[in-house]
């Protein structure tokens, strides 16, 4: 397990912990989509009772608990809760995480989002093109550092816990900074869920460059921490949340 997971975080060099109004014509869909998906996901971290058919990689564990910036005794119980639903494997298959993540998503969306845990962006744009081979890459889908950076973003509760964990998913080439082939990827959420369709998803990109850093093509982690701090009609297409201090 520890050799696999070496093995995939050598095509994830580029992902690291980043530095420390909405529209009236746009519903308020995506934020209640990310609701269900937390509470989703909450519901199953109980159901650890399956048997573990495999060893706990603690060096793993430790080594993810330290790059997250979270407690050995969260991820630990992550991993208890990742065996459960991929029956022992070290791999969620995409179609494991649908019915037990996203079941409440419609099938398009659910695509969208499994193409968003994949933090291998060779893998994800196979899963975002419909391509059935693209769950047998990655060594069957979604492996565990890819569960529990997904689970921490959806149960966040503020933009001041969220955001590295946001990061990670909008940075699909993992440089450092958000192209607008990124952004187009992170906006197939809310295209699935609203109906939208190419020409429509490309504005939304060009407008999210234009109010977060308009004379440049990429932007830094703190330029996007920023904006979604002070621009509340940004959170609902990025799926983050707000500020601590927001009020509501």
């Amino acid at each position: 397990v520890y050799q696999a997971m070496l093995s995939q975080r050598g095509q994830m060099g580029g992902v690291r912990a980043p530095l420390l109004q909405r529209p009236s014509c746009l519903p308020p869909l995506v934020a209640e989509w990310l609701e269900r998906v937390a509470t989703a996901v909450s519901r199953c971290l109980p159901n650890t009772t399956r048997q573990q058919r495999m060893p706990t990689p603690e060096r793993t564990l430790e080594e993810l608990a330290v790059r997250w910036h979270l407690s050995l005794l969260e991820v630990t119980r992550l991993w208890g809760t990742f065996l459960s639903l991929s029956h022992g494997c070290y791999t969620l298959s995409l179609p494991k995480a649908s019915k037990s993540l996203l079941f409440h998503l419609p099938p398009e969306a659910q695509q969208a989002l499994c193409a968003l845990m994949l933090l291998d962006p060779a893998v994800s744009d196979l899963v975002e093109d419909g391509d059935e081979s693209g769950g047998a890459c990655g060594a069957g889908g979604i492996n565990f550092e890819e569960f529990v950076v997904f689970h921490c973003f959806a149960a966040a509760t503020c933009l001041e816990e969220q955001f590295r964990f946001l990061w990670p998913m909008i940075d699909r080439d993992g440089d450092g900074y958000v192209s607008r082939d990124d952004l187009r990827h992170v906006l197939q959420v809310p295209r699935a869920l609203l109906g939208w369709d190419t020409a429509y998803t490309k504005l939304w990109t060009n407008l999210v460059f234009a109010s977060v850093r308009p004379e440049r093509e990429n932007i830094s982690p703190r330029e996007m921490y920023e904006a979604l701090s002070q621009r509340a009609e940004l959170r609902p297409l990025l799926m983050a949340c707000g500020p601590r201090d927001a009020e509501g």
